[in-house]
């Protein structure tokens, strides 16, 4: 599954300028179990998420909430799934 994220609430410190992919997990509900994806920052705070395994009912206005292991990175709206 391929989104765009709309906006993110907090700057993503993961980023580097000589590394532009990360894999992390995201979650797109509260209940979700977390999905392996990569991302890649996109100009405006927006982020491209790609996940390894296709997800169900990605929504766009929907939370997303991104991790690496327990800790939270960041989280944002889905723009565009």
């Amino acid at each position: 599954t391929e989104i765009y994220t709309l906006s993110l609430h907090d700057a993503l410190p993961i980023f580097n300028p000589v590394i532009d992919r990360t894999h992390v997990t995201a979650k797109i509900r509260a209940q979700h179990t977390p999905a392996s994806c990569a991302i890649s920052p996109l100009p405006d705070n927006k982020l491209h998420v790609l996940f390894q395994d296709d997800q169900l009912s990605v929504t766009p206005g929907q939370g997303i909430v991104f991790y690496n292991g327990s800790t939270v990175l960041a989280g944002g709206i889905i723009g565009t799934a």
